[in-house]
């Protein structure tokens, strides 16, 4: 029986180029994974940060309004209504009701949860990330599809575990890693667009905590001091 080598070999050769593009696709699946997960990993950390800050600003807000409240009470303590036809006590009562309020829409946020809960999935991705490296750098040839199947379940079932971070914590993850690299012709209108991005969100921040302090402080004043003859 006559056994034609030339095609055997041929088959060979196929089997082996196919193998190559098998391998190389789930090489590619497992890169694409680890920078989705290298992304995710900081952009959690920059909402987590995001998270406390908000947090730390919404007591220092509760301290503020409790002592303009304070304060207004005091100055009020005795004095009688003269060029207003609202009583002092009222304004003040209004205030410590709008206070109350506030205080409790800011418990309800849970910003110093969520960040605790957000930072718990830091060990899950690192843990992921690693497991990725490792087998793209000792384990290559052995990758199967179901194996990247598998290690792209365990990398939704951790964002589906928590909230999902906001666009701006992407923004600045950007912006950051724009930064660090040397940046070129073709990526500098990618880094005006981003940086113009996050200037705006921190202009807009400090704007709005400005107004948190000086609303209250302004509208206190125009109040009560009318109604006790000042």
């Amino acid at each position: 029986m006559e056994i034609d080598f030339c095609n055997k070999e041929c088959c060979l050769e196929l089997e082996k180029a196919i193998k190559k593009i098998d391998v190389e696709q789930t090489v590619n699946l497992l890169d694409e994974l680890k920078r989705r997960v290298e992304i995710t990993y900081r952009t959690r950390i920059i909402a987590t940060n995001r998270l406390r800050d908000k947090n730390t600003e919404y007591k220092r807000l509760n301290i503020y309004y409790s002592v303009l409240v304070t304060g207004g009470s005091i100055l009020t303590i005795g004095m009688q209504t003269k060029n207003s036809q609202i009583p002092a006590s009222n304004i003040v009562l209004m205030f410590s009701i709008v206070l109350t309020y506030f205080m409790f829409y800011t418990s309800e946020q849970n910003l110093q949860e969520r960040a605790y809960k957000m930072e718990e999935t830091f060990k899950g991705l690192d843990k992921l990330r690693n497991k990725i490296s490792i087998m793209l750098e000792y384990n290559k040839l052995d990758i199967t599809e179901e194996m990247c199947k598998k290690l792209y379940k365990e990398y939704e079932a951790i964002l589906a575990s928590i909230e999902n971070h906001e666009e701006i914590d992407y923004y600045m993850y950007k912006l950051d890693c724009l930064k660090k690299e040397h940046i070129s012709d073709d990526k500098k209108e990618e880094y005006s667009e981003t940086k113009g991005k996050v200037k705006k969100y921190t202009q807009w921040k400090s704007r709005k905590i400005f107004l948190k302090y000086f609303i209250p402080t302004v509208v206190m004043i125009m109040l009560i001091l009318p109604s006790i003859g000042l």
